[in-house]
């Protein structure tokens, strides 16, 4: 009985991790960047990103540094 039970159990977990592989999201294009922010920055990340409607951390920096490059004259639209 006990064998049974773990054959079926082991079956339900065999499926349920192809189904999770199956919804990773794809690889990213870009580089990655590596940046340790300090404390103080970090409130004022968070509520530029909720004044920019952007769900993340990483979407606000990737968004502000768009923005000053554009403003600076680095890229253009």
């Amino acid at each position: 009985m006990a064998a049974r039970l773990f054959r079926d159990i082991s079956k339900l977990m065999s499926k349920s991790t192809g189904d999770i592989t199956k919804r990773k999201r794809p690889p990213a294009a870009g580089t990655p960047v590596l940046v340790r922010l300090q404390p103080d920055l970090l409130g004022p990340l968070d509520k530029a990103a909720a004044e920019l409607s952007e769900a993340s951390r990483p979407e606000a920096i990737r968004r502000i540094i768009k923005d000053w490059l554009i403003g600076h004259g680095y890229l253009t639209h």
